[in-house]
């Protein structure tokens, strides 16, 4: 099944293939609508920290300790507080033993997704905070880390968390994972440690942070992914296989805040060459008005050849949530058809609503 997914999103450009060697291992690079759906997950998980009601959360760009010191300054010492950290990196070699993809293999999938790519960025959330908060914290992050893989997946149900496992003697850490199980197995998406121990290159005068009336070192819980991770589970996690006149027709079925493209347009084929005209120049209009107000929009003028199946199909491989169906009568009564990727069926919404209509939907998570 994992090839199989592969397979597809090669063939939409999701997905391309960048290496070969003698042995039949590949890795991947993610195309241009890849891309796409790389930098909305980006965006999200990103989001989703800066933006906490509960705890405030700095970015770290460069140097940690000065974020740290900074952010520990901006506080008056009292803590909690996080530091979020996108940390690139490239030209990784792959692990021999564990994979990348083999084509020869009948097996499915092994080691981690991030195994498949050259380039990847770790995604780092570290919250520092006195030791008495330490293990509410930690069940709260969890509990909240869980919600968010699940709020932005076509299947919630995938996502578990383990059991609470304890590190090496070293590194005085507790852990858990969060994994999506699929038919090929479970993958291991993120990881979130609480360490009992300072963090590595501070000092234990750094740390000193208030905790009542006394000073005390503050010890810290770290969540861990990456953006390979981030961006193959989404692909995994899209793909279905829904039945259409009897036949398997895959699709993605991405949440519509991360699908890389949110709207696209078709027209029949039928259209005389007039109306066609008008209808390509009000679908060019509506266009810019989304993306005006940040809703990608994907506009294919020679897709009007193709018949009305024929373009849905494509956009639906696309994993585009919404197409926006106009024909001879919108020119003259106004009437534009919403088409929804996940149930096939239509709405009736007057074209001058439908920007507004549109945002709102986009506006609801």
């Amino acid at each position: 099944m994992f090839r199989k997914i592969v397979d597809f999103c090669t063939r939409n450009s999701f997905l391309k293939i960048v290496e070969s060697s003698p042995t039949n291992q590949l890795l991947l690079e993610q195309g241009l609508p890849g891309t796409l759906l790389e930098e909305n997950l980006r965006r999200e998980w990103f989001d989703n920290f800066l933006n906490s009601k509960e705890i405030p959360v700095f970015y770290s760009k460069g140097d940690f300790k000065d974020t740290f010191i900074y952010a520990k300054s901006l506080m008056n010492n009292m803590m909690p507080f996080g530091i979020i950290e996108v940390i690139p990196i490239t030209n990784k070699l792959p692990d021999i033993k564990k994979g990348p993809i083999n084509l020869s293999d009948s097996s499915e999938l092994t080691g981690n997704f991030s195994d498949y790519f050259l380039n990847d960025s770790r995604l780092l959330y570290t919250v520092f905070m006195a030791p008495s908060m330490a293990n509410q914290l930690f069940h709260q992050i969890q509990r909240q880390r869980k919600i968010w893989w699940r709020k932005i997946s076509a299947s919630p149900g995938r996502y578990h968390l383990s059991d609470i496992q304890n590190g090496d003697l070293n590194c005085s850490k507790s852990f858990v994972n969060i994994s999506a199980k699929y038919k090929w197995g479970k993958r291991t998406l993120e990881s979130i440690s609480l360490f009992s121990n300072k963090y590595p290159g501070f000092t234990s005068y750094e740390l000193l942070v208030k905790d009542g009336r006394k000073d005390i070192a503050a010890i810290y819980i770290q969540s861990e992914t990456n953006l390979s991770h981030l961006f193959l589970n989404s692909l995994c996690d899209a793909y279905e296989e829904p039945l259409f006149q009897n036949e398997k027709r895959p699709l993605l079925r991405f949440h519509r805040k991360i699908a890389p493209f949110k709207i696209s347009f078709s027209i029949p084929s039928s259209t005389n060459a007039e109306a066609l005209k008008e209808l390509q120049d009000l679908a060019l209009y509506l266009t810019k008005l989304l993306r005006n107000n940040y809703i990608t929009t994907l506009l294919l003028p020679l897709n009007t050849r193709k018949t009305l199946e024929a373009q849905y199909k494509q956009y639906d491989e696309l994993g585009i949530p919404f197409t926006i169906y106009l024909n001879e009568n919108t020119l003259k009564d106004g009437i534009t058809w919403l088409r929804s990727r996940d149930s096939t069926l239509k709405e009736q919404v007057h074209v001058a609503e439908l920007v507004r209509y549109i945002e709102k939907i986009y506006k609801n998570f």
